[in-house]
């Protein structure tokens, strides 16, 4: 119960979870916002609101994106979720307002639920470096794994160039993810999708680093229609920490659900089917570089794994091809 005279400075209702800490300063956890205008016109029934943020060990300080000037770095880790009703109740008169106080709130039963099962299918991952690569599909604080593909011999024998790795037999099956999950899709958890890259050598391996990730909705996903569904080209987010050079690649894939438990699957196929992409380059006008150096600029296509790029043209701001 918090006493409150309009007008109010700000619209926002702050509302954060705190780890306490004994001998060092307490900690925010997770922080979200509450519009005061639309909660005084609406009390807000209990809902789930589900918040993502950034995992320690690739962001130890989320502070270095915001100096870095990336307030709107998309949020790419799972951090909990927070159920909550709240009401504001008009008094007649300042008299009537109350202390601040922390009071025994009304019982109420949790939304409405649903049970679903995710199922995946991996066929290629392309576009991204590394000897090997695995994808991750995780749902609040579940996950699961591919196994493990290589590098396709056709690709470039750089492996700090982006390759394709083609996902053979069941390598690239996932066993399936059971969630309860509520029934209102605005209060569903977002599903995850990661690329794991990591670089093999005559002496040791690298260890594996995530360098891409995708936010899927859930009701963005497929419904189960009894057999794989026709595999689609998943196109991966770049990580906030990772140098913008860095390609996030790409997964094609057969993605759905469930709301039965599903036995039997048939086995993952997919037939490549072969094109060829013509992208004619001509010019470009008003290209800036940091501070007041001008650029020497080369324009740059990849797709599926492969690239290619213009000649550079010294010196302009304006290049033609």
């Amino acid at each position: 119960r918090i006493p409150v005279t309009t007008p109010l400075f700000t619209d926002s209702i702050v509302i954060r979870i705190w780890d306490s800490r004994r001998w060092t300063p307490d900690e925010i956890i997770v922080q979200g916002r509450l519009s005061f205008s639309l909660l005084r016109m609406h009390a807000l029934q209990p809902k789930w609101f589900n918040f993502y943020g950034f995992r320690e060990d690739e962001v130890p300080d989320v502070t270095v994106l915001t100096t870095a000037g990336d307030d709107h770095a998309e949020e790419n880790s799972y951090l909990g979720r927070l159920l909550i009703s709240a009401r504001v109740n008009k008094v007649q008169g300042v008299g009537q307002l109350q202390l601040p106080a922390v009071q025994r709130g009304i019982l109420s039963e949790e939304p409405p639920s649903k049970v679903e099962h995710f199922l995946m299918d991996v066929f290629e991952v392309s576009g991204c470096a590394g000897s090997e690569v695995m994808v991750e599909l995780s749902i609040g604080k579940k996950s699961r794994k591919t196994k493990v593909a290589s590098r396709t011999e056709k690709s470039d024998p750089d492996i700090t160039q982006p390759g394709r790795f083609q996902f053979q037999g069941d390598k690239g099956r996932m066993t399936p993810l059971v969630a309860v999950l509520p029934t209102n899709s605005a209060e569903q958890l977002d599903i995850i999708l990661s690329i794991y890259s990591r670089e093999t050598g005559l002496v040791a391996n690298s260890a594996w680093n995530r360098i891409s990730f995708l936010r899927v909705p859930v009701k963005d996903v497929r419904d189960w229609s009894g057999d794989t569904q026709t595999p689609i080209w998943y196109t991966m987010h770049q990580l906030a920490h990772l140098p913008t050079s860095t390609e996030p690649g790409s997964i094609l894939c057969s993605l759905s659900k469930s709301e039965e438990v599903v036995l039997q699957r048939g086995s993952a196929n997919c037939k490549p089917v072969k094109f060829e992409l013509r992208a004619y380059i001509n010019s470009a006008r008003d290209l800036q570089c940091d501070g007041d150096r001008v650029p020497n600029a080369f324009c740059e296509m990849s797709c599926a794994g492969e690239r290619d790029r213009t000649a550079m043209v010294p010196q302009t701001s304006a290049p033609h091809w």
